[in-house]
């Protein structure tokens, strides 16, 4: 279990994952990503260097994959993002493989009792969606050539443009939906340890966003299935739907005080 939730100035109580598998990627599955990306672009490579699964108590998790890319030709920061959406879609596939296999793997070295049941589906687990953090290395430190790679990457949000959120000295960190940006001046943070902070924060951030909307969309789901047939249930299942309802609420209560 990791304590150190998205600082480096003490521990916390609550723990950031609760299980971690680490993959490393075979020749074979390099050979499939090449295939994939060879789909979408002929100059535009991408070597996978590890990939991690990371689950949390809340019942979601999040899969990292931690690249490089090998570029045959100059490439704009329009065309990186262009060809990371057209990829999305085809890695999904492969992501969700690798979730089915892992996930099959927690289970069975959980007891019973730990695992969290959905009473409406037994689905596969599977990707909701993909945020990519791009990384950029800048020789010139200027503040325009910054703001200029930022607004190159980064959609604005509002009419305040993008904010640096980093707190950190030679990194610059632009968080957004769908895409995050890190443009670094200082080569020695390369390896640093700030980059795998903000990579799980992250990836908390996201996990417990969709937490919450998985725990809405139950709790919607239950209350309104109640409405429509508490006058035909019987005494007995009408108290099973109200303990569903009130196990729901626990869940999110939980959450938000944690």
């Amino acid at each position: 279990m990791s304590f150190d939730v998205d600082t480096y100035q003490g521990e916390t109580i609550t723990p950031r994952y609760l299980m971690e598998f680490d993959y490393l990627p075979d020749a074979a599955l390099q050979q499939k990503v090449n295939e994939l990306t060879g789909n979408v672009s002929a100059d535009i490579k991408i070597k996978i260097d590890s990939i991690s699964l990371k689950y949390m108590d809340s019942g979601t998790g999040t899969i990292y994959f931690n690249t490089e890319y090998l570029l045959e030709a100059a490439k704009s920061a329009g065309e990186i993002k262009d060809f990371h959406e057209k990829l999305s879609s085809l890695l999904s596939e492969m992501a969700n493989g690798l979730i089915v296999q892992c996930t099959a793997k927690l289970k069975a070295a959980l007891p019973a009792w730990c695992l969290l049941k959905d009473e409406r589906s037994a689905a596969q687990p599977v990707l909701a969606w993909m945020h990519w953090v791009f990384y950029v290395a800048a020789a010139d430190h200027d503040d325009s050539n910054i703001k200029h790679i930022a607004n190159s990457f980064i959609s604005r949000l509002d009419d305040n443009g993008l904010t640096d959120a980093s707190i950190i000295e030679g990194l610059h960190f632009y968080p957004s939906i769908g895409n995050s940006l890190v443009i670094y001046t200082d080569p020695g943070l390369v390896s640093n340890k700030h980059f795998g902070a903000l990579e799980g924060m992250v990836g908390y951030l996201n996990c417990n966003w969709l937490a919450m909307s998985e725990m809405d969309k139950k709790l919607f789901y239950q209350i309104n299935e109640l409405s429509r047939n508490n006058h035909i249930l019987k005494l007995k299942d009408l108290e099973i739907k109200y303990n569903l309802i009130h196990d729901t609420f626990e869940q999110i209560t939980l959450f938000k005080s944690i």
